[in-house]
């Protein structure tokens, strides 16, 4: 006797009595059982094979089947193989995603019911827009992370169960995600006690003595070092060199998120140019200049350009005197600085 289970059924098939008792056979009774105890009696006609409904989904049934005549019943057969009646699993709930770059963490909870079948796994489904894009498969778990994900596309998810008697309904749609790729921040540090700005492209770093912004892994930010009047830029350290424009590609893709890292670039060097211009040397002696020079100049870091006329005859005299200070380093110079030496005769 062969059983083949379904929803809350099982079907059985059976080969008639070598003998009929010299009285036809009129039907059969089919008993069924669990766990040895009797459960039920269906009659049926002069078939060889019966379905016998009403029965519970993931409860085991063996059955005997016994022969009729107008004498009475005949001896039950012997026992059928166990069947377990069984049907789709139920739909999962509270489905909800998460997005990280280029992928999305979903969760949900099992199904009230699992058919009468143990669950066996779950499918996963991603939407963009209502339409299918893909399905991925996991086993008898509650969470998965979906990869190979569009940065900047919106997504909805919907999981279904699988047992032994197929593949059960969808859920309703998650929640909308959308994955981004990863941001790091570009940090920007002046030094010298000058001032400017720096910018960047594209737009994220504007700003004062320290400043940063954030943008994506992979972009290319450009920055521009504007010094103030009297002010200028001795250069960058760090990341870039020069005094020009520095161009950082962001966090570029290692593989593993961990792998990427923020770009810092430091210091930048304002450097501050100041004028002194010493009075009273017109039509002076060169001595009584260089001296008015020693005690008027501002004292602020090397003096390195001086311009003076000399007359035709007799001693050198100035008739104009203009001293340019540059500091070698930051805003504040040398506060050691030398008072002028560089005049000419």
């Amino acid at each position: 006797m062969t059983p083949s289970a379904g929803d809350a059924q099982v079907t059985l098939t059976w080969t008639p009595p070598s003998s009929d008792g010299a009285s036809s056979i009129i039907g059969y009774d089919v008993t069924r059982y669990v766990g040895g105890v009797e459960r039920g009696v269906t009659p049926v006609g002069v078939v060889t094979e019966a379905t016998v409904t009403g029965l519970s989904n993931g409860t085991t049934y063996t059955f005997r089947v016994s022969a009729k005549n107008a004498i009475g019943t005949g001896p039950p057969s012997a026992e059928s193989a166990a069947a377990t009646p069984k049907t789709l699993p139920g739909t999962p709930t509270n489905v909800s995603a998460s997005a990280a770059p280029g992928q999305a963490t979903v969760v949900w909870s099992a199904p009230a019911s699992d058919g009468g079948s143990a669950i066996t796994g779950y499918d996963v489904t991603r939407y963009v827009g209502g339409a299918a894009q893909g399905v991925t498969s996991v086993g008898a778990v509650k969470r998965v992370t979906v990869t190979g994900l569009t940065n900047d596309t919106t997504y909805t998810f919907k999981v279904a169960a699988n047992n032994a008697a197929g593949t059960g309904p969808t859920s309703a749609d998650s929640n909308a995600v959308t994955p981004t790729p990863p941001r790091f921040t570009l940090t920007i540090t002046k030094t010298g006690t000058g001032s400017g700005s720096v910018s960047s492209s594209p737009a994220g770093i504007s700003g004062g003595a320290t400043c940063a912004g954030g943008f994506d892994a992979g972009a290319t930010v450009t920055l521009t070092a504007t010094p103030d009047a009297n002010s200028s830029f001795a250069g960058w350290s760090g990341a870039c060199a020069g005094t020009g424009q520095c161009t950082i590609t962001m966090g570029a893709a290692k593989g593993r998120l961990r792998d990427l890292q923020n770009q810092i670039l430091q210091p930048v060097t304002l450097v501050k140019t100041v004028f002194c211009v010493v009075p009273n040397v017109k039509g002076k002696p060169l001595a009584t200049a260089k001296k008015r020079i020693t005690a008027g100049h501002c004292r602020t870091g090397k003096v390195t350009l001086a311009k003076s006329k000399t007359v035709a005859k007799g001693p050198g005299h100035l008739t104009e005197v203009e001293a340019r200070d540059e500091a070698a380093r930051g805003f504040a110079g040398d506060p050691r600085g030398e008072p002028g030496q560089a005049l000419k005769r």
